[in-house]
């Protein structure tokens, strides 16, 4: 069901930002692991995937059959990167804020990085936020991609600077 949807917002220039899943490794869920999307797993604040995180290296045929576009590869790994979803402090539904874990928790991070590229360059299209998002990741083993990591947890300083000439200032804490 997610596939037409993800595929008219890639097409008016939405990079589309979804989580993994929990389940832990051999596993993905919708929409996290359509192709066209961007999918994330969770990392913690030392760098090391949670067991709870999902991954894995989806055969398109055996994954999606007759639904799979025929411009999908016939292999893919999710997720693409992985970001913070430990210790993540969020908005409880009863008020005020709670400690919360998931792939969920980390989709922001990126979500939120990606902002940060169109801040720094409107016109950027989602093939080129991707990319950068994956080339600037850092990966625990190196230049490898993984069902754990994807390309490795996000750095926003990275991708900006891979994308703009600018500077960006402020203080993180």
């Amino acid at each position: 069901a997610f596939i037409e949807p993800i595929r008219n917002a890639r097409a008016a220039g939405t990079v589309v930002v979804s989580a993994s899943g929990n389940a832990g490794p051999n596993t993905s869920v919708s929409p996290g692991n359509v192709y066209d999307g961007f999918a994330v797993g969770a990392i913690n604040t030392d760098g090391e995937s949670p067991a709870f995180s999902s991954g894995e290296q989806i055969v398109t045929d055996e994954a999606w059959g007759d639904d799979a576009p025929a411009d999908w590869p016939d292999e893919y790994v999710v997720p693409d990167v992985a970001a913070v979803g430990v210790g993540v402090e969020s908005a409880s539904t009863t008020g005020g804020y709670e400690t919360k874990l998931g792939t969920s928790m980390a989709t922001p991070h990126v979500a939120g990085t990606v902002a940060l590229l169109r801040a720094a360059n409107p016109d950027l299209s989602v093939e080129t936020a991707e990319r950068a998002l994956r080339r600037s990741a850092v990966h625990p083993r190196g230049d490898v991609s993984d069902t754990r990591y994807g390309q490795g947890w996000i750095d926003a300083n990275a991708t900006l600077t891979a994308v703009t000439t600018g500077t960006v200032t402020g203080t993180v804490s």
